[in-house]
């Protein structure tokens, strides 16, 4: 009986593991500080383009350094979109900093339809602001960095989280059912 539940809660405790977290740092960012970047850069099963506009490798600047750069201050657009894809998952939080006046709005797409859009304003100059409670399951998320009067926009430290697949949920739910199944068969000792 206890070796029937011991095997449910690992297959209950393998099922939950599965949904860790990843960082993009961008701690193996190509080129030196100022450098063009257009991607494709991958990190933990992620992949990381430059869609529109201008942007840059920051070697100088992050949270830790590198970070993604965009703005006048290596001669850039003043607004860029950068692209993160991977199979389904969630937007747990990013890092961002302005040295100076910008905006920014994040897109969240799975299968090409809106899931979220979250934006809002930056000033500085400031130091990494992380930026939480982004909702839905997605495989795409665009991040529109506009500058307004800025030199800078840096994106950095961008948390994925894993959406568990059908095959994970499946053995969840076995092991939830075992675990019932051995606990219902646990027979009741009465006393005469």
């Amino acid at each position: 009986m206890k070796k029937i539940i011991m095997a449910a809660l690992m297959a209950v405790g393998v099922a939950f593991g599965v949904s860790a977290n990843t960082t993009i740092t961008f701690d193996a960012l190509p080129g030196p500080n100022g450098s063009a970047f257009a991607g494709p850069y991958f990190e933990g099963g992620f992949g990381v383009t430059a869609e529109a506009g201008d942007v840059f490798s920051g070697q100088v600047f992050g949270s830790p350094v590198p970070s993604l750069v965009v703005g006048s201050v290596f001669g850039g657009s003043a607004s860029a979109t950068v692209r993160v894809t991977g199979n389904t998952f969630i937007l747990n939080s990013f890092d961002l900093a302005s040295q100076g006046v910008g905006t920014f709005m994040i897109n969240g797409f799975l299968g090409g339809n809106s899931v979220f859009s979250f934006g809002g304003n930056l000033s500085g100059p400031q130091a990494f602001s992380t930026f939480a409670g982004m909702g839905g399951n997605v495989d795409t998320v665009d991040f529109v960095l506009t500058n307004v009067r800025s030199s800078s926009i840096n994106l950095d430290n961008i948390v994925l989280g894993a959406v568990p697949e059908p095959a994970t949920w499946l053995m969840m739910i076995i092991g939830f059912a075992t675990i019932g199944a051995a606990l219902r068969r646990r027979q009741v000792v009465t006393e005469a």
